[in-house]
């Protein structure tokens, strides 16, 4: 879907073939409220290319890919009021800059229920400046958030909770990846602490 200034409101996408709702090329102040998607073959929801969007009460739950997937220049949108449920990963990115996540829950992901990347065939396609506030991670199979690349800086919790989180509630392989405030832990693994700031700065 190529938009600038569009609205979609109200809808259910279900059994695609791909994703349920797709955005790329240049989409532009999108407005998403109200979508459920579940049983696609890929991601609930899949943006490319996505900036100055507001996405809010999304419930994406029992897609065999992520439920919420960002990949590819995703910047300076606000994705507010979700549940991501039942999904192959919670919450996917690479290459997304300053975007902020209001009020998170994700649910018994398969995998992590949150994995930030760079692209292996891109430079410069680093997550970054990305903040989260009010998040829940609950019963993934992997990580609470796995932060995957050094080159993933200067990324925010402020508020939240991870509980039950298979393989512990936050992974990092490198300084300035991730600072928390205010997020309470309790999985069978600790968090790796030497990696992650609980005093964040901007």
């Amino acid at each position: 879907m190529n938009t600038d200034e569009t609205l979609i409101e109200n809808v259910v996408c279900r059994n695609c073939r791909s994703g349920g709702l797709v955005t790329a090329e240049e989409a532009s102040r999108l407005t998403v409220s109200g979508l459920t998607s579940y049983n696609n073959q890929f991601d609930g929801l899949a943006c490319c290319e996505t900036r100055n969007g507001h996405l809010s009460q999304l419930n994406l739950h029992d897609n065999l890919g992520a439920g919420l997937s960002l990949d590819e220049h995703i910047r300076g949108n606000v994705f507010d009021a979700a549940v991501l449920s039942n999904n192959g990963v919670g919450l996917f990115m690479r290459h997304s800059h300053d975007n902020e996540f209001r009020n998170i829950t994700i649910l018994q992901s398969r995998h992590d229920g949150v994995f930030m990347a760079q692209s292996v065939s891109r430079l410069n396609s680093e997550c970054a400046g990305n903040i989260f506030k009010n998040l829940r991670v609950i019963d993934s199979g992997g990580k609470g958030f796995q932060i995957n690349d050094l080159s993933c800086t200067n990324n925010f919790i402020f508020g939240g909770e991870f509980i039950g989180n298979k393989e512990g509630s936050l992974g990092a392989h490198g300084t300035n990846q991730l600072a928390t405030r205010d997020v309470s832990m309790s999985d069978a693994l600790h968090a790796e602490t030497n990696q992650i700031s609980t005093t964040p700065q901007r």
